[in-house]
């Protein structure tokens, strides 16, 4: 994803302070169930109660051509938004814009245009400027005191946990896979540490910290594991870490959101399968049973 073009692109959209006013129903969230920084913005969505106040499209999980679609909805067309595409709703906002045309995408209702496409930065407005507005009673996801500390695991999520392992499915030498897949696993283990002494990633409670962390580690066996070949160790080789995953698993944001087909589809098959493995075949397994809701 050529994120310079994307912050580019958004420059022109709204400025850093969100200038797109705060109103119930004018929103819909584009997401895939295929894209763990789409799911952020999906898991957020729901921990605020946020359901009745932001709608939700979801597209294909498989990435074509033109990258996503709604071949998933009846006519091939969101009924929402009334687009095929979801570049169209891209080139409302500015014609000239040739990609990424990349999701998640909160889309204006009233002008069928893309306010923001930055997963960070849409769950960051949801829990400060949207939180109000929801149903639920959670305790506060991005407090004051430790955004700081909260920013800082938005870092290293980025380049250790998503960077890294795309990195070693990419590399052409073996040093630098064993270099990629190491700084994956040094950052597990240092998770673990943490988690073996406290409960939350960051503070007392569930923040959004939490949610970063875990949409890139539940899709450890469907696709780090077998598909990027990072498999030195288990998720379960790191028990605090693991048992950490199982308990945000157990959230019905968490789990609800959380769709193991539908991200090996995105993995195996379309754009992702041919680019990354010359087909698209899709593996009978992994057996997921050890991520079964108790």
């Amino acid at each position: 994803m050529n994120s310079t073009k994307r912050r580019a692109f958004m420059t022109t959209v709204y400025a850093k302070d969100y200038d797109y006013p705060v109103e119930s129903g004018r929103y819909q969230l584009v997401i895939s169930q295929s894209c763990p920084f789409a799911q952020r913005t999906d898991i957020v969505r729901s921990l605020l109660g946020l359901e009745e106040v932001i709608g939700k499209s979801v597209t294909s999980p498989i990435k074509t051509d033109k990258i996503w679609d709604f071949s998933n909805q009846s006519g091939n067309k969101d009924a929402v938004l009334e687009v095929e595409y979801l570049s169209e709703l891209y080139h409302n906002t500015d014609p000239d814009y040739d990609g990424p045309y990349s999701v998640p995408a909160l889309v204006d209702l009233t002008s069928k245009k893309v306010v923001n496409q930055e997963s960070l930065d849409i769950i960051k407005d949801f829990a400060s400027r949207f939180k109000d507005l929801g149903t639920s009673q959670v305790e506060d996801l991005y407090p004051e005191d430790l955004r700081e500390k909260i920013d800082q695991c938005f870092d290293w999520v980025g380049t250790d946990l998503i960077g890294a392992p795309t990195k070693a499915h990419q590399a052409n030498d073996q040093a630098d896979y064993e270099h990629y897949a190491d700084q994956f696993f040094d950052r597990l283990r240092e998770i673990d540490q943490v988690l073996a002494d406290q409960d939350y990633l960051v503070g007392d409670h569930l923040t959004l910290a939490d949610v970063v962390l875990y949409t890139p580690l539940v899709r450890f066996d469907t696709t780090y594991y077998t598909a990027f070949q990072v498999n030195k160790y288990r998720l379960s080789d790191f028990p605090s870490l693991w048992s950490h995953l199982q308990k945000l698993h157990q959230i019905p944001a968490f789990q609800q959101s959380t769709n193991f087909q539908a991200i090996k589809e995105g993995t195996y098959l379309g754009k992702n399968g041919r680019d990354s493995f010359g087909k698209e075949v899709l593996p009978q397994g992994p057996v997921l049973d050890m991520w079964e809701v108790k």
